[in-house]
């Protein structure tokens, strides 16, 4: 079994009530990429249903974090802009804090489809950053 900085992190941040998307997208990459994921960190807005996180634990090990905003004063925020947002759009940025305890983190949105393999995104680049273009569905 790896451990810690060995392991690679698929990464989600979304409200509770998504929690069927992302299994989606989890479904797809076990089809397609299964030997890329040793674990799935999710950023939640609250605490969802054992029996979701037991879903998602089938498909591959799941992670499970209530996301905590850093920015306690809203305010600053234009509010009607704002309010057209989840505060877990940021919560991508907790990838470079996962980069303490894994080898390497992807994060994913959760709103796509996978349909082929996307191990290369794994795989060392100078830059330490990748990514696949789409170009729709094939």
């Amino acid at each position: 079994m790896l451990k810690g900085k060995e392991k690679n992190a698929v990464v989600f941040g979304l409200t509770s009530n998504h929690i069927f998307a992302v299994a989606s997208v989890m479904m797809d990459l076990k089809k397609y990429s299964p030997i890329i994921v040793d674990e799935i960190v999710v950023f939640l807005d609250k605490e969802i249903p054992e029996h979701d996180k037991n879903v998602l634990n089938t498909i591959f090990p799941t992670k499970f974090i209530i996301y905590d905003f850093p920015i306690k004063n809203t305010a600053i925020f234009n509010k009607g802009t704002f309010n057209y947002f989840s505060k877990m759009v940021f919560s991508k940025y907790e990838c470079l804090r996962l980069l303490n305890d894994y080898k390497s983190v992807l994060w994913l949105d959760y709103d796509i489809v996978i349909t082929k393999d996307i191990s290369e995104l794994f795989a060392y680049c100078d830059s330490g950053i990748k990514m696949i273009l789409s170009y729709g569905c094939p």
